[in-house]
């Protein structure tokens, strides 16, 4: 099932979105969109959103790494949503459009707030930290009861700011329950990181990620 909307023009949907050569990174002129030293805290997200199947959400296609593992879990039904259209056309290239259960959501997700229905786990990761917060807001009511969400975290945070950013935090703790996975990720690939001139997200003796498992408040779980 595809559903399509016209996608919201902003600096990072009217700009070309280019996979580099090795396949290692997807970018434009204005952004790095995701790259693929990345892979190994994806995957663990993806098994905390999709090993116990279910209907399964997610939001910012990328480079499919999460999507293409999740999909691996046989979900009830699988939501992809995806604003950029070269993205968009990478997905109905490589045939998302034909896998069993797979709902794709073209366009902004917010002109899709009205149609996604209750969600078991639901995984966020776009670009813009205001998105993340009008998000994350209202994400709780399209979670079921002991539904799960979780995000893309940047692991460059201490252990004091797990959560990610701080302006996150309050709204957080107003809808969601919060626990914190500790993952160690040894096959994490420093060298390329740092031969990229990206951020090195991990030391040498620091290879670990905290992952946000975040569960809707009792008092916030009326669906009707």
């Amino acid at each position: 099932m595809i559903k399509l909307k016209p996608s919201t023009v902003n600096a990072h949907t009217s700009s070309d979105v280019i996979l580099s050569e090795d396949g290692m990174t997807l970018y434009s002129q204005n952004e790095l969109i995701m790259m693929e030293f990345e892979r190994p805290m994806m995957l663990a997200a993806a098994k905390t959103i999709g090993e116990k199947g279910g209907d399964v959400m997610n939001v910012g296609f990328g480079m499919g790494i999460v999507d293409s593992a999740i999909s691996k879990y046989n979900p009830t039904s699988h939501t992809i949503i995806e604003i950029h259209p070269d993205i968009q056309k990478r997905i109905l290239k490589d045939d998302w459009d034909l896998k069993p259960n797979v709902n794709l959501f073209f366009g902004d997700w917010r002109s899709f707030v009205d149609e996604i229905p209750p969600m078991d786990a639901i995984y966020f990761d776009t670009l813009d930290d205001q998105e993340f917060i009008d998000f994350i807001s209202i994400a709780w009511k399209f979670l079921k009861p002991d539904g799960i969400f979780s995000y893309y975290n940047n692991p460059l945070n201490n252990d004091n700011t797990i959560l990610l950013k701080e302006n996150y935090v309050d709204i957080i703790h107003e809808f969601y329950d919060v626990e914190i996975e500790t993952i160690y990720i040894p096959e994490s690939d420093v060298d390329r990181q740092i031969n990229h001139g990206n951020y090195v997200y991990w030391q040498e003796n620091r290879k670990k990620y905290y992952h946000p498992i975040l569960t809707p408040k009792p008092k916030y779980r009326k669906y009707d």
